[in-house]
This record gives structure tokens, C-alpha cells and sequence, in this order.
């Protein structure tokens, strides 16, 4: 019975030292991830200012009410355009964030889940 206990409290410790590990990756992973996701939107906005500059630079240079409608709407086709790509960006980085940042607890829920299978 005593080996038993001890077995048991062996196993628990292990655990809630493994447990504080992915509580440290988990958190390691969330700090680099906040930080690539707020590099990438400072990135979008830069790129994002840099067009509209652009763009009204493009229209102060049209001479007539149709010039600067065709300019402004292949801007808003482009614009469109972008958004697409910079959202499929954007929530792919979110995707591989939210997926590194779990991958610890995943671990752990496994071995959680293997401890009572062993018990059983």
C-alpha cells in the first residue's frame, strides 16, 4: 500500500512539474506569437498608409470629376483586393499562434488522459 501511495504521489509531482513546463512554453509561445501578430499589423498599416498616400497623390493629379472616379475606383478594387490577402495573413498567423500556444496543454491532456487509462 505504501508503494502505492508513494507511486501515486511520484506520478503527481511529475506531472505538476511537467504541467508548470507547459504553463512556461505555453506562455514563452504566446509572448513571441503577441509579438509577430503586433510586427505584422504595424507592417499592414505601414504598407496600408504608404497606398492611401499614394492614392491621394493620384487623384490631387486628375483633371476631371470621371478621371478621379476611375482612379478611386481601381483603388477600391485594389484595396479590396488586399484586405483579402492581408485578412488571409493575418488569420493564418492567428491560426499558428493559437496552435503553438496550446500545443503544451495538448501534451499534457494527453498524458493526463493516459494516466487514468493506466489506472483503470
Amino acid at each position: 500500500m505504501k508503494k502505492d501511495i508513494t507511486k501515486t504521489y511520484a506520478d503527481f509531482a511529475a506531472f505538476s512539474k511537467d504541467y508548470t513546463d507547459a504553463i512556461l512554453a505555453s506562455s514563452k509561445a504566446a509572448a513571441v506569437g503577441t509579438e509577430k501578430f503586433s510586427s505584422a499589423l504595424m507592417e499592414l498599416g505601414k504598407a496600408s498608409a504608404e497606398r492611401y498616400v499614394a492614392q491621394a497623390q493620384k487623384i490631387a493629379k486628375v483633371t476631371s470629376p470621371e478621371a478621379a472616379f476611375k482612379v478611386q475606383s481601381e483603388f477600391a478594387s485594389e484595396a479590396f483586393k488586399q484586405a483579402v490577402v492581408d485578412g488571409k495573413a493575418l488569420f493564418e498567423l492567428s491560426t499558428k499562434v493559437t496552435n503553438d500556444v496550446a500545443a503544451p496543454f495538448t501534451k499534457q491532456a494527453k498524458m493526463f488522459a493516459g494516466m487514468f487509462v493506466k489506472a483503470a
